[in-house]
């Protein structure tokens, strides 16, 4: 599985950010273009922090609120703009919880499928993972190698 580096993926979600926010100005507030915050919300969930995505979670908010005021988004009274910000938070923040655990989840069930559920040794799955890793590693520097593995599943 291939991701992004945590710092590629905060500039990623910050760039995400801004490009959504200014097409959002940029269509004006009777396209609802909220929903694509979700997208570098997720992504700074799945590759980053939590903190991290809180903070990407406020920006987008942020970012949703300035550009509805900005291109004449009224409403008939001014406490619907700190209601608004507080769900469009609360969307975003449980989205990103969500994606967080789903990647903790994730990489949990990766390394147990790595392990024999009684011994809690590295099974075969393991072994030819790291076998291939170290085998290229020989190939590279054009030395020899050796592996000894045992099965004991047979006995």
């Amino acid at each position: 599985m291939t991701s992004l580096s945590s710092n590629g993926a905060r500039l990623a979600s910050i760039a995400g950010v801004t490009v959504i926010g200014f097409l959002d100005y940029a269509t004006g507030h009777e396209v609802r273009l909220f929903p694509l915050y979700f997208l570098p919300v997720a992504l700074a969930a799945w590759s980053c922090t939590r903190a991290w995505t809180f903070a990407m979670s406020v920006l987008s908010t942020g970012a949703w609120i300035l550009s509805n005021w900005l291109s004449g988004k009224s409403y008939s009274s001014l406490f619907i703009w700190p209601i608004n910000f507080i769900s469009q938070l609360l969307a975003l923040g449980i989205v990103g919880i969500l994606v967080s655990e789903l990647r903790r989840r994730l990489t949990f069930e990766e390394a147990l499928s790595r392990r024999d559920h009684l011994t809690s040794m590295w099974n075969s799955r393991a072994f030819y993972e790291a076998a291939e890793l170290l085998l290229a590693v020989a190939r590279r520097s054009s030395r020899p190698i050796t592996f000894a593995y045992l099965d004991l599943a047979g006995c």
